[in-house]
């Protein structure tokens, strides 16, 4: 069953953090800027507030760049592991 959840990961999204079953990077969703906050960067029209609101959405998308990279590798040692014992079978 492992297997079939590892393999089909859209199909059993709520299966894998039951079974800890790390997710492909290719399934997790980065954190959005708000349009209107990207419009006001690109027009450089920024207040006090919206710096402080642009360096949160900063800080998580370093956060998530280190979840992302760290989600990868343990989907690549979870590969592995159900490579050997499907060879093992």
């Amino acid at each position: 069953m492992a297997v079939d959840v590892f393999l089909n990961q859209e199909r059993h999204g709520d299966l894998l953090s039951r079974l800890a079953v790390p997710r492909h990077q290719d399934q997790l969703s980065p954190p959005r800027l708000d349009p209107e906050l990207q419009a006001r960067l690109e027009g450089r029209r920024m207040t006090a507030a919206d710096r402080k609101v642009y360096n949160h959405y900063l800080s998580e998308r370093q956060a998530f760049s280190q979840f992302k990279a760290e989600s990868y590798s343990l989907w690549c040692d979870a590969l592995y592991r159900i490579s050997i014992a499907n060879h093992f079978r």
